[in-house]
């Protein structure tokens, strides 16, 4: 026959186990949530920052990429009329 004691603890011990499971999923959650904050930031800020770069010169750092990348990797990179960030 169990002891009772041994059950008491084996419940005790499997209810710490899930305690500390949800808690590692909701900091998980957490991390992954201000993660994607960072990137929605870090995207409004490159496309604030392309807001104020001239045609001109938006087309030169376009190019300029685009020849570093046909050198050094041998990618085929084609400018949009339009680029967007």
């Amino acid at each position: 026959m169990p002891d009772p004691e041994d059950e008491e603890t084996r419940r005790a011990q499997a209810q710490e186990q899930r305690r500390l499971e949800q808690a590692w999923r909701r900091q998980r959650e957490q991390e992954a949530a201000k993660r994607e904050e960072l990137a929605a930031r870090a995207v409004e800020v490159a496309r604030a920052w392309w807001q104020d770069v001239q045609p001109r010169q938006r087309a030169a750092l376009f190019a300029a990429v685009a020849e570093r990348a046909w050198h050094d990797e041998e990618v085929r990179v084609e400018i949009p009329e339009r680029p967007q960030v």
